[in-house]
């Protein structure tokens, strides 16, 4: 939908039987500066009501919006899926059931057209316990710039690095590669 420039961003959401959380989901994108933004929903194969609930709200979006509905492959696969039909340089997942700060998107569209060079941006993260209170999830250290190789040592054994970051498409590619190289069984 719409005539938008090229994306700066695009957002995966990979939904496989969210009616519970969809128009939560959708309401919290609405809410961002979305221009220069493409947001891309896969729908699993859910068998509940997900994607009429995307359909009939997409409109409370204004970016580029793709639907894909696939087969059931499960989040791994429906993720690369979208992923090959990402026209954006830079990819972030969001899952139905998480939200972005009011302000991530602009923040990540402005850090990204300053420094092209990066290839990974990792925002603070902030995790809700039962009672419903915010706790920010520690880094390993507090560098600003920190190298992949570090990253992925510091990942191992404790959630020291979080997933929700935005990456440069073609890092996403390369770790897919590495993925069904590995997963011959193709298990989610």
């Amino acid at each position: 939908k719409g005539n938008f420039l090229m994306s700066i961003v695009s957002i995966i959401v990979a939904i496989y039987n969210e009616e519970k959380n969809i128009e939560k989901c959708i309401i919290n994108l609405s809410k961002q500066d979305l221009r220069g933004i493409e947001v891309i929903f896969i729908n699993d194969g859910s068998n509940d009501n997900s994607l009429s609930l995307i359909n009939n709200n997409i409109n409370k979006l204004k970016c580029d919006v793709k639907v894909i509905n696939q087969e059931n492959q499960g989040a791994a696969s429906a993720r690369y899926n979208a992923i090959l039909m990402a026209e954006s340089e830079y990819i972030t997942i969001l899952d139905c059931d998480d939200y972005y700060s009011l302000d991530y998107i602009g923040v990540l569209k402005n850090n990204i057209l300053k420094n092209k060079s990066v290839d990974i941006f990792m925002p603070d993260m902030h995790i809700q316990n039962k009672n419903g209170n915010f706790k920010k999830l520690k880094f390993y250290n507090d560098e600003i710039y920190l190298k992949g190789y570090d990253c992925l040592l510091n990942s191992f054994g404790g959630w020291l690095v979080h997933g929700c970051n935005c990456f440069r498409k073609e890092i996403f590619l390369s770790s897919y590669k590495i993925y069904f190289e590995y997963n011959k069984n193709n298990e989610n």
